[in-house]
């Protein structure tokens, strides 16, 4: 389950992230089209272009200034179609150092839209990495389209870029992304790394190590693969293409992380175990000494309830007609009268071993539970039942159970009758009734039923049409 959850969070991650830098970029080139499609800036540009008015210029420069500030964005240089440079901004000492190296961007000019470069470092004398935004200075006359310059905005990746890449959504300790590109057969790191300083643009790898993440990244290793990150550390790793820029970007967290929790788990439930078992020692030697002192103080409330059984109930098993059972709350026969021996055949030792399911039938065993349960309920029941005697023969009962205390214990009274003569005689009944009904419909004439009122009742259905009316009529 660990291990499920950090590759979803690997593969959740890898997806926001790259979501997040096409996301920048697209907004990149919106200010650029919004700057290039802004009528009033491009017709104060162009004629700063073609008249060279200072005030104009300054105009331009101070909007310029406001654009550095309010986009985050580190600086801007104007060039016209020659690439001859009009003015920098910031306008400082370290500008004009760095414009010294030149600016050089036909392919950008000739685009005729606008454009952000790939990482780069440009800032020789620094080794500054940079992005830029090349926004053309364009007039369209006609069918013509005529480029009079362009404004190259610098994009600090530091300011945003690489703190989107770096930053981790959840609390991990390892987890990192990286991005790199392949460079003439090498491995570039683009961004700054967690583990090593001043990595962006400045890394290198030789796709030599066939298990590092970045070889098997270029190779086209697809999913959740392992593999050794830039410190040689068995990492867990996910790789996503980068659309618009050949970069490559991988998330990564090392496998000791993630199983720090199954480990950390392994051995507290090793300490807790350990920790059950020698309470358990304890507590079984302490169980042992108490059930010894319960058994004995059991005997002895055992003869103490058995007295009192005997004070409360010997007149009445004395004097009862009926078989009288007493059974506790398990079902055991504690109690039994002389009636219930003589019906059963069985001596009292004998009773007195049984479960009052004992004396069921095989086949109504089962519900006994049922019944106890609507006695419980219901606080007694009066049920009829098939009972065996010792000798295997069956007889008809019926069983009147009730629930009673004794000195604040739960018992179950049965009183129980034996019906195997009444039974007998209701089938007899029964059949003799089953034989005259059969005589009744059989009968070819009319037969009817009469009542005191001389209603008919009954009617014999055998020749009814011999009375020309319905049944019901």
């Amino acid at each position: 389950r660990i291990k499920t959850e950090k590759q979803n969070e690997l593969s959740a991650i890898a997806n926001l992230k790259v979501n997040e830098i096409v996301t920048w970029r697209n907004e990149r080139l919106n200010d650029g089209e919004l700057i290039s499609s802004n009528p009033l800036i491009k017709d104060e540009i162009l004629y700063l272009l073609k008249n060279k008015d200072k005030k104009t210029k300054q105009n331009i420069s101070i909007w310029l200034e406001s654009l550095l500030a309010l986009f985050d964005y580190e600086s801007v240089i104007f060039l016209d179609r020659n690439e001859n440079l009009i003015f920098y901004l910031p306008d400082n000492e370290n500008g004009k150092k760095q414009m010294q190296h030149g600016y050089s961007f036909n392919k950008e000019l000739a685009s005729k839209r606008c454009e952000l470069t790939d990482l780069h470092i440009f800032d020789t004398i620094n080794g500054k990495a940079e992005l830029d935004l090349i926004i053309p200075i364009i007039e369209v006359n006609g069918n013509d389209t005529i480029i009079y310059g362009s404004l190259i905005i610098e994009i600090n990746p530091l300011k945003y870029l690489y703190p989107l890449i770096q930053t981790w959504p959840t609390a991990s300790k390892s987890s990192e992304t990286i991005l790199f590109r392949k460079e003439n057969g090498d491995i570039i790191y683009l961004n700054e790394l967690k583990y090593k300083e001043n990595t962006a643009l400045k890394f290198k790898e030789e796709l030599g190590e066939l298990n590092s993440i970045t070889y098997q990244s270029v190779k086209g290793v697809s999913g959740i693969f392992d593999g050794l990150d830039y410190r040689g550390i068995v990492v867990r790793a996910l790789k996503k293409d980068v659309p618009f820029f050949n970069w490559f970007l991988v998330v990564k967290v090392d496998k000791n992380e993630i199983y720090a929790g199954i480990n950390e788990r392994a051995r507290l439930i090793t300490l807790l175990i350990f920790a059950i078992i020698s309470i358990q020692g304890i507590l079984l030697t302490q169980f042992w000494r108490q059930q010894k002192l319960k058994y004995y103080k059991t005997q002895y409330n055992y003869q103490l309830e058995r007295e009192a059984l005997t004070k409360h109930f010997n007149y009445m098993f004395k004097y009862a007609n009926d078989v009288i059972l007493l059974s506790d709350v398990d079902g055991k026969i504690v109690e039994v009268n002389e009636k219930a021996t003589s019906l059963y055949g069985y001596s009292e030792d004998e009773l007195l071993n049984f479960h009052i399911t004992d004396l069921r039938t095989p086949e109504t065993r089962s519900i006994y539970y049922t019944i106890f349960d609507e006695v419980n309920k219901e606080g007694g029941k009066v049920i009829e039942a098939e009972h065996v005697k010792k000798d295997g023969s069956i007889i008809n009962i019926e069983n009147s159970i009730r629930v009673i205390d004794i000195d604040g214990v739960k018992y179950y009274q049965s009183i129980i009758r034996d019906i195997t003569e009444r039974k007998e005689t209701e089938r007899k009944i029964i059949d003799s009734e089953s034989e005259l009904r059969a005589l009744f419909t059989s009968m070819k004439d009319v037969i009817l039923v009469i009542d005191n009122k001389s209603r008919i009742v009954k009617i014999a259905p055998s020749n009814l049409d011999l009375l020309y009316k319905p049944v019901e009529e």
